[in-house]
């Protein structure tokens, strides 16, 4: 459905930025590789001027009545007058709003870097959706909050909610997640119920919550794959509940399932790799970010990923990002890791957690592996290396599509992480089911 959408927008970008047929050249006048001029001699402007003339430099003061008119592609001049996206830019805002609605959120977070007008049109209110919680208790009692706000990043968008009525901890039975788009009416303020989309939904009974971390006022409990629940400390009072959403396919989760069942993804087949099946993984591309609700601590883009088939240990492959003994692949992180939360009128951070999103692009660049959720700093019992001096820590992600591995050490002097280690290991069944193989 996104590919048939990014299709629609780049064919409409097409038809508005095709060329012409140009007429056939008047009698006495030189055609196509005739009468041309030589290295010396100026080459004439549009409507006949010289280049230099100050009339073509002008913009014209009213849009050319036809596209005729408009000056032929191909020069660096006319580049620089002409760019791609002035002719989308030159449409109302209504007609951009609609064929934004065809493209996923993906698409639009891309996008949405081209210029200040497609940035704010990209994240309008994520075309009127947004995202409804419901809370069940053991008794049967339901409770739907509207998020209170949402943070918007890169590729993810973290969703909280608080301020509402939750039962307490050890009675929930199970936590829903709907994506909803409201259609506005025509009185403005006004707005009907709009039609609710199953997204995820968890079951307490299945679910053990891990420690993610505390401060002073409360503790972090991690439900897989991405809900965060802040408990108040010393009862099991409810603060709030957030969530970290990858954006693969976000848009289609949250507007084409049904309040009870999720959206089904299509099956896509994978093409066909003639590349000699004893290679392995190859070509692979990893966009990787750490942030929290507020800031981003990391983001890193990495290509050309491979792992030869001999590599293949416990069932898995592994990708190596960031190797431990290359210094010069080392990064900085740019801030503290800790996740900053919020009830009412009540705020703190908790330290040595943040959400990880991945997104792993297999050698035809699909994603082949998108995750958003949290993760927890743990300090690692032995030094990792000797080339830095200061505190070592470990953070893991695991989970049935893959795992994520990263070292880091503290450097005190700084004041900052530095990231000396980041490999990422698909399971060999993922491998096989995706490409057909049999490694």
């Amino acid at each position: 459905m996104a590919a048939g959408r990014g299709e629609f927008f780049r064919s409409f970008l097409e038809g508005l930025e095709k060329k012409p047929e140009q007429p056939a050249p008047a009698r006495g006048q030189p055609g196509p590789g005739r009468g041309k001029p030589g290295p010396g001699a100026q080459q004439p402007g549009p409507g006949g001027g010289k280049t230099g003339d100050r009339r073509w430099q002008r913009r014209p003061k009213a849009a050319p009545s036809s596209v005729s008119s408009w000056p032929e592609r191909g020069t660096e001049k006319n580049k620089a007058y002409f760019p791609k996206m002035n002719l989308m830019e030159r449409l109302p805002s209504e007609i951009l709003i609609k064929i934004l609605s065809y493209l996923d959120a993906s698409s639009l977070s891309c996008i949405g870097h081209v210029s200040k007008l497609f940035h704010h049109l990209a994240n309008d209110e994520n075309l009127n959706v947004s995202w409804e919680l419901t809370v069940c208790d053991c008794w049967g009692r339901e409770n739907t909050l509207v998020q209170s706000r949402a943070y918007f990043f890169e590729s993810s968008v973290i969703v909280r909610w608080s301020g509402g009525s939750f039962p307490e901890y050890q009675y929930i039975s199970n936590i829903q997640l709907h994506g909803v788009r409201k259609e506005t009416l025509k009185s403005p303020g006004v707005r009907k119920p709009g039609w609710r989309s199953l997204i995820l939904k968890l079951d307490m009974k299945c679910q053990r919550g891990r420690f993610l971390g505390k401060d002073r006022l409360i503790k972090l409990i991690h439900l897989s794959p991405g809900f965060i629940v802040g408990v108040w400390r010393g009862l099991s009072a409810v603060a709030f509940i957030m969530v970290s959403l990858h954006f693969h396919r976000l848009v289609e989760k949250s507007l084409l399932g049904s309040p009870v069942c999720p959206y089904s993804e299509p099956v896509d087949l994978p093409r066909v790799d003639n590349s000699d099946s004893e290679f392995g993984l190859h070509g692979y591309t990893l966009h990787f970010v750490l942030h929290n609700t507020g800031t981003e601590i990391m983001s890193g883009h990495f290509r050309q990923l491979s792992c030869c088939r001999v590599q293949i240990q416990r069932g898995l492959l592994e990708l190596k990002v960031i190797n431990r003994t290359n210094l010069s692949q080392h990064r900085s992180l740019s801030g503290n890791i800790k996740m900053p939360w919020k009830s009412e009128a009540l705020e703190g951070s908790v330290e040595s957690c943040c959400i990880i999103t991945l997104t792993l692009l297999d050698e035809f660049q699909k994603p082949f592996w998108c995750v958003s959720s949290p993760i927890r700093a743990k300090n690692a019992k032995k030094k990792l290396t000797f080339d830095y001096s200061g505190e070592h820590f470990l953070m893991e992600y695991l989970s049935a599509e893959g795992q994520v591995k990263m070292k880091l050490v503290w450097l005190k002097e700084q004041k900052q992480f530095f990231l000396i280690s980041l490999a990422v290991y698909i399971p060999v069944y993922k491998v096989n089911k995706h490409f057909s193989r049999k490694y």
